[in-house]
């Protein structure tokens, strides 16, 4: 059980960093960001930082990646503590 709680604080520590760096991107490029309201607009600034730098240079930007890898590999070690320990 301590190979995946450490597991899923590295991918929570790693995916609040990027959002962060997405954040402060997007001020960069003159958005409007309210910090206080960026859990419930953390989607939204998400999608605009993809659409964004798929404009600027054709591709997604590497914190979108950043973002989604480790929500996803915390989904997947979510549900491999349930499957082996069984909760």
């Amino acid at each position: 059980m301590g190979v995946y709680t450490g597991l899923l604080l590295v991918c929570a520590t790693w995916a609040v960093t990027a959002s962060l760096l997405m954040v402060r991107e997007l001020g960069r490029r003159g958005l409007p960001v309210n910090v206080v309201w960026l859990r419930l607009s953390l989607l939204q600034h998400l999608h605009q930082y993809r659409r964004i730098t798929r404009q600027e240079t054709g591709h997604t930007g590497p914190l979108f990646y950043h973002y989604t890898i480790p929500l996803n590999v915390a989904l997947l070690a979510t549900v491999a503590m349930v499957v082996v320990l069984g909760f």
